[in-house]
C-alpha cells in the first residue's frame, strides 16, 4: 500500500532560497574579484534604515500557492540587489542582475534549478525549477540605496511523495 506524504516543509523552502542566494552572492565574489553581498530577507526589514551595510541581495514578498488538484507548489518572489555607491549602476546591472539574469532565463539545455534541502542541510527533498515567467522590476531610490529586482514564479512538482508500507509492499 502506498503512502503519500508531503516531501518537504515550508521551512526547508525558505532555507534553501536562502542558500540559492549565498550561493549566488559567492559567485559574485569569485567571478568579479568584489566582497559578496548580503544575504537577506527583504520582508524582515521594516526600516530600510536599518539595513545591513553595503551591497545585500535578497528575496522578498514570497508567497507559495497550492493548488489542491496537483502536486505542485507555485511560488511568486522577488530576487534582487540593494547597491551603495555604485555610478551609473554599472555593479548593479552588469554584474549583479546580470549573473542572477543568467539564472532566471536560462532555458535551455534546462531551467535552473534550486535544490530544496532539509533546514539541517544534509537531505534533498525536493527541487524549485525557475518558470518562464519572470518580470523585471524598475529600480527603487531611497535615501542611499538603489534596489532593483525580478519578479520570479518557481515551481515545486515534486511536493508529495508516494512510499511503500513495508508491511504490504
Amino acid at each position: 500500500m502506498a503512502i503519500v506524504k508531503q516531501a518537504y516543509e515550508y521551512k526547508d523552502v525558505y532555507v534553501s532560497l536562502l542558500a540559492y542566494l549565498g550561493n549566488v552572492a559567492a559567485r559574485i565574489a569569485a567571478k568579479y574579484s568584489i566582497p559578496a553581498p548580503t544575504v537577506i530577507n527583504l520582508d524582515g526589514y521594516p526600516d530600510l534604515a536599518k539595513l545591513p551595510k553595503g551591497d545585500l541581495i535578497f528575496v522578498g514578498d514570497w508567497t507559495l500557492t497550492a493548488d489542491g488538484n496537483s502536486y505542485g507548489d507555485y511560488h511568486q518572489m522577488l530576487l534582487g540587489f540593494s547597491v551603495v555607491n555604485d555610478p551609473n549602476l554599472m555593479k548593479m546591472e552588469t554584474k549583479y542582475m546580470n549573473e542572477l539574469m543568467l539564472d532566471i532565463a536560462r532555458r535551455k539545455p534546462c531551467p535552473t534549478h534550486i535544490d530544496i534541502m532539509k533546514e539541517n542541510g544534509t537531505e534533498q527533498v525536493g527541487v524549485l525549477v525557475f518558470s518562464e515567467d519572470y518580470e523585471t522590476m524598475s529600480p527603487k531610490v531611497t535615501n542611499s540605496r538603489v534596489f532593483k529586482s525580478v519578479m520570479v514564479n518557481m515551481l515545486s512538482p515534486q511536493r508529495l511523495l508516494a512510499e511503500t508500507d513495508g508491511a504490504n509492499g
